[in-house]
């Protein structure tokens, strides 16, 4: 029975897990730009410490938007970092996994989650996916 740290992220209709060395930072102080002809998920940018990252938004509602976060990762090892930033309904949670958990993905995943999706498992009754961030923001085709 392994285990890992992580962190719970509420995204909307579902929840993503990510290692603790992804999550950069929970930024409070957001400059937010739209910009034009993005996916329906990615349609702004947030610029953080000078560097205009890509904003992943899954849920619904701008409205319901509180917290931001910078994602980091690297496409290949001894590569510098990527970075990215996402949208949530709440701060993030620190858990600890459990190997035991996994469970298939939901089927009713938009397609970016359906092809980024590297693993599942259920905390709390509910599905939570474990995301490929080099997927989701495009620097990599998937499967």
């Amino acid at each position: 029975m392994a285990q890992t740290n992580a962190w719970l992220l509420n995204i909307g209709a579902y929840r993503l897990a990510l290692a603790q060395y992804e999550l950069i930072e929970v930024v409070s102080d957001v400059n937010i730009k739209t910009i034009p002809m993005g996916p329906k998920y990615c349609q702004k940018i947030l610029i953080w410490r000078s560097q205009l990252l890509p904003l992943v938004d899954f849920s619904a509602q701008d409205s319901e938007i509180k917290y931001y976060i910078v994602v980091a990762w690297q496409l290949k090892p001894g590569e510098p970092l990527q970075y990215g930033s996402l949208a949530l309904l709440t701060l993030p949670e620190s858990i600890i996994v459990d190997d035991e958990w996994q469970m298939k993905p939901p089927t009713d995943l938009m397609n970016i989650l359906k092809e980024s999706t590297l693993s599942c498992f259920k905390y709390e009754g509910d599905p939570v996916i474990i995301p490929d961030l080099k997927v989701i923001y495009g620097a990599s085709d998937g499967k």
